[in-house]
């Protein structure tokens, strides 16, 4: 899962609108976004991440953002005869069969 944080201030403006970095409007998906207030704020909210962005709005101050997507689903059940065990030297790894 692709992780972005980041640090951002508003003092006066309720409103505080995060634009993501390009690659993240292709790749990720199933957003979370976390807030951390800094300075006490600790009233704080934001909006989905839609279009590569999000607004977080609240109380003035400090505070920490930090989002996480997903990539793609994991097969955390594999049955083992969909997969065949390789190697090369102490490597290994699976490879699904078509």
């Amino acid at each position: 899962m692709p992780a972005l944080l980041s640090c951002a201030h508003f003092s006066k403006e309720i409103l505080f609108k995060i634009i993501l970095w390009d690659y993240t409007e292709k790749t990720p998906t199933e957003f979370t976004v976390q807030l951390t207030a800094i300075d006490g704020s600790n009233n704080l909210h934001t909006t989905d991440v839609k279009n590569n962005e999000f607004t977080v709005f609240g109380n003035p101050g400090k505070f920490f953002w930090f989002v996480i997507g997903k990539h793609y689903d994991i097969d955390i059940e594999a049955n083992i005869s969909d997969y065949k065990l390789k190697g090369l030297g102490p490597y290994t790894w699976v490879e699904k069969y078509n």
